[in-house]
């Protein structure tokens, strides 16, 4: 029993390094022997204060957590007496106040750390530690409220913003050579902060009106799905109440297939979605969800968002999404709802200006034509240059039936392992997308790995790529770290194994659309037209086009998407036009 409790700490503790480390934007190593009782109460009672976690641990547990991540290198001073300070929220914290510490307790020693991902030295923390923080600086201010303000702080933290910038500069340009990311860097990242920021100025214009009128449209609908529920539950309830839908549903109405969990039994959307297709209630429940959450979100939360000018101005973000992506916040213009025509139909409310109408562009399964490319499997390749609808084709070839013989189901079967596989869809995920058993899911998927053998080799080669490189990388460069290829856990792993084979794929196509819009940014700049490109989602772009323009627009768009990268198969583009964005998509 003593061992079994023995190995319960270690696992227990381990959880807890695991969860300090993640998401850590500053971590300090430091040799704390020799500090007295009072010395030590008084460090941590100014770490605390800071949101600075302090901690000790045992140096084989923490070199077994790091191993793999960005802050392996810290395992070399992992002997002796240790100490670990974390911060999640100021990266320069633990540096600021250990070095000060130190200054007047000698016995506590500097050894090393990791700061937004780079490892320094002692002589590197303590020169971290001359940067105060934005806090000490402008206290609460934001940067804008203390622009206007002409606060006292904001010439210094603005020259300690600029030096820090010059002072990485050469460092992380050697890193982007000596990584292989520097076209991706010079030829991709650098010319898309001009695009992005024009397109974040110009924003896109927004019928408050009509807005409003879609608020109302959602509530009568709201309204009536509210009776509909309370109608069939034989009671009313909080419908957005989880704990009482749990009881109505799985209790009251006896359903089958509920979850019990300590707070009552799960209502989360994958369970009610199996119970939809038998249960009418529940389809009336996902659909008030999804309606409430447009109207909260959307209806609602967008009238705060239009700017003087009539237009919303998203904030455009390249540096945040793992595979490189561009998101979309204050507010997400990329989340917009498709699903459902009443989600769809928020899309009309988005207007060009008088004189203009939207062209709307995206690409055609861009992710499987990457990977066809990236695979060089000849039957796929084969398909997409004949011209052949690629869903169909897959599965005349995994049922074996003829392609003019291929039904409506078995097309969309094959339509969910294709995509399923660009993101490294397991068995399980399969039967559950298709509401089949796991074993013929994992039938499927095998025929179908019969069918394109060079993608089932491709997909494992990503996989040992990464578990020997630590990355997989993009058709142009682009790095992805998976650290969790090592980890011991095996859901971490086979996660890392999924992210393996699937950013550099996603990682290849988001890198290809970010090239078509500053292609089609500078064509469009250049060639001195008045229409603009306002929108990016994922493989879309959307231009408020001059009218007079429209030819010449529709021309650069389609020469300039599908120029921007060459694949063995030829990358498509679909074109429409409308006076909303309703319309043109």
């Amino acid at each position: 029993m003593a061992i079994l409790k023995n190995v319960g700490l270690k696992t227990s503790t381990i959880d807890e390094i695991k969860d300090n480390f993640d998401g850590a934007q500053g971590v300090v190593v430091v040799n704390y022997s020799g500090l007295t009782v009072e010395q030590d109460t008084q460090l941590r009672k100014q770490l605390r204060e800071a949101g600075v976690v302090y901690k000790v641990y045992k140096n084989t547990l923490v070199k077994r957590v790091v191993a793999g991540t960005e802050f392996e290198p810290i395992t070399d001073a992992l002997e002796g007496t240790n100490a670990i300070a974390f911060c999640k929220t100021d990266a320069t914290a633990p540096a600021r106040i250990l070095a000060n510490f130190a200054k007047t307790a000698n016995a506590l020693e500097l050894k090393c750390g990791v700061v937004e991902g780079t490892f320094y030295d002692a002589a590197g923390i303590a020169t971290i530690a001359t940067i105060p923080s934005r806090e000490e600086l402008l206290g609460k201010k934001t940067v804008e409220k203390a622009w206007e303000e002409s606060a006292e702080g904001l010439t210094a933290w603005a020259c300690y913003m600029a030096y820090t910038a010059l002072a990485c500069r050469k460092p992380m340009c050697e890193a982007l050579r000596d990584t292989g990311m520097w076209n991706v860097y010079t030829q991709i990242e650098l010319p898309l902060i001009f695009t992005l920021d024009s397109m974040e100025k110009w924003g896109i214009s927004v019928k408050s009106e009509e807005l409003k009128s879609y608020g109302e449209k959602l509530s009568v609908r709201i309204g009536e799905l509210e009776k509909q529920i309370w109608q069939q539950a034989g009671e009313e309830f909080n419908i957005n109440s989880p704990k009482q839908m749990g009881v109505i549903l799985f209790e009251k109405l006896g359903l089958k297939g509920g979850k019990k969990t300590k707070t009552g039994y799960s209502t989360a959307a994958d369970i009610l979605e199996k119970l939809a297709p038998e249960y009418p209630i529940v389809k009336d429940i996902l659909e008030y969800r999804q309606l409430a959450k447009l109207k909260s979100t959307y209806a609602d939360g967008l009238v705060g968002e239009i700017a003087e000018d009539g237009r919303i101005h998203s904030t455009f973000n390249q540096t945040i999404t793992a595979t490189g992506r561009i998101s979309s916040t204050e507010p997400n213009l990329q989340n917009i709802p498709v699903r459902m025509e009443l989600g769809r139909l928020i899309r009309k409310v988005f207007v060009p200006e008088e004189g203009y109408v939207f062209l709307d562009a995206d690409y055609s399964q861009i992710e499987l034509r990457v990977l066809a490319h990236m695979s060089g499997d000849e039957k796929l390749i084969q398909a997409y240059k004949e011209a052949q609808d690629i869903h169909r084709h897959t599965a005349s070839e995994v049922f074996h039936v003829p392609f003019n013989e291929v039904t409506d189901l078995q097309r969309r079967n094959a339509k969910a392992v294709n995509f399923g596989i660009v993101y490294g869809i397991s068995s399980f995920g399969l039967s559950q997308d298709l509401s089949i058993t796991r074993k013929e899911a994992a039938e499927y998927i095998e025929r179908y790995f019969e069918t394109y053998p060079k993608i089932k080799g491709f997909l494992d080669g990503l996989v040992e790529e990464g578990k020997e490189k630590g990355y997989v990388t993009t058709m142009f460069g682009r790095r992805r770290p998976i650290p969790e290829l090592k980890s011991g856990n095996f859901m971490q792993r086979s996660f890392g194994e999924r992210v393996a084979m699937n950013s550099p794929i996603q990682g290849t196509a988001a890198d290809i659309i970010k090239i078509a819009m500053n292609r089609v940014y500078r064509r469009l700049k250049d060639e001195n037209l008045k229409s603009r490109l306002v929108l990016q989602v994922h493989d879309e772009l959307l231009i408020e086009t001059c009218k007079e323009e429209i030819p010449q627009v529709s021309a650069i768009l389609e020469e300039e998407m599908k120029g921007a990268a060459k694949l063995s198969v030829e990358l498509e583009v679909d074109m429409h036009q409308g006076n909303n964005w309703y319309e043109a998509k």
